[in-house]
């Protein structure tokens, strides 16, 4: 048997990392020339003499010891990212809302740094796992009932909240004005003479969606109008069916339906269109959102949300709040636009009132 040592065993090479000195030899000038340059304190420094370090330390592919700046500034200009749903990052909502964080942390100077999803159940993620040193702060879209907020808040890391009003004093907000998104799709649809009115809601997963379904009941309760029915839990195609065939086998069905987002509008169209009931001749159909094609003037009525415009103010914000700004001036609700389509119409007079559900 051979036996091979440690010492004997052909070690790889790794290269050899350009250091500061290396860079100053290169350039002619001190380490401390260099330094100042790099750390962007060149102001008494002439024009060509930091030219030359910048050109020295491309040529020797320099760059700073993270971890060593890191220590050093207490700084690692870095900012965290986390959905803690395990929701495919292709969602358009979901990814439209990343497109912004991503372009505002790099406009304010930070890299990004994403956690991937580790459960199914948002109340497991651990607010440890975001205070090992790597982030200076982050943007966090909690999942239901979650104690992560408090704990963030506890840890004192720069948080900024994604789709929520309820955060501690700490923490900054970036959200939804779901109040005034309510009143615009109930002020729509009664101005069309719709009274019945039903809501399909999306599960309970996300906070911001319990929100939206409770404002739009809300608004129509301060204008005398009851919600006609709700339809609560996960949705899919199997569900919409369900649905219609419920709401739609008798004589007082809904003349309006507002669904919690665009994805559900789509499936309720066909599904009342396999089934011989058109919209909006017979009922009309509003929803949430409003960023993917099918939906705005030409489509679906839609609540339109400035979705990638809250992720780069998200970012941008919790640069402000690592910087020291309040936490109370870092929080913003953001209007939606409502945009009338093809799916609304004046509710049909009760003497029409004759189509059910397709056996």
């Amino acid at each position: 048997m051979k036996v091979v040592s440690q010492d004997m065993r052909k070690q790889p090479q790794r290269p050899k990392r350009a250091t500061l000195k290396d860079v100053a030899k290169l350039a002619g000038v001190s380490p401390t020339t260099v330094s100042f340059v790099i750390n962007g304190k060149d102001a008494r420094i002439s024009v060509a003499t930091a030219d030359r370090v910048r050109e020295a330390a491309s040529e020797l592919m320099y760059s700073p010891n993270s971890l060593i700046r890191a220590l050093r500034f207490r700084r690692t200009e870095t900012i965290g990212y986390c959905f803690p749903v395990r929701t495919s990052y292709l969602n358009v909502y979901v990814g439209a809302i990343f497109d912004g964080v991503h372009s505002g942390a790099e406009a304010a100077g930070y890299d990004l740094l994403i956690y991937r999803n580790r459960s199914e159940n948002p109340i497991d993620i651990e607010a440890s796992m975001f205070l090992d040193g790597r982030i200076d702060g982050l943007i966090y879209w909690p999942g239901a009932e979650t104690p992560t907020l408090d704990r963030l808040a506890g840890a004192s890391l720069p948080t900024v909240a994604l789709l929520t009003t309820e955060v501690p004093d700490a923490l900054g907000y970036c959200a939804v004005d779901e109040p005034q998104s309510a009143d615009s799709a109930v002020e729509h649809l009664l101005g069309l003479g719709h009274e019945r009115i039903a809501y399909v809601a999306a599960g309970t997963r996300l906070p911001h969606l319990a929100v939206r379904r409770d404002a739009f009941r809300a608004a129509l309760a301060a204008r005398g109008v009851d919600l006609w029915g709700v339809h609560e839990g996960r949705w899919s195609r199997e569900v919409c069916a369900g649905v219609v065939e419920e709401w739609f086998d008798r004589w007082n069905r809904p003349t309006a339906i507002c669904c919690a987002y665009d994805g559900m509008a789509f499936d309720l169209i066909s599904e009342l269109d396999n089934r011989g009931i058109r919209v909006p001749e017979h009922v009309s159909i509003i929803s949430y959102e409003g960023i993917v094609p099918g939906t705005g003037q030409d489509g679906v009525s839609t609540l339109r949300q400035p979705v990638r415009a809250m992720g780069i103010w998200a970012a941008q914000s919790l640069a402000d709040l690592i910087g020291g700004t309040d936490a109370t001036d870092l929080r913003r609700a953001f209007p939606s636009e409502l945009v009338g389509g093809r799916t609304t119409a004046r509710a049909m007079r009760p003497e029409t009132e004759s189509v059910g559900v397709a056996r």
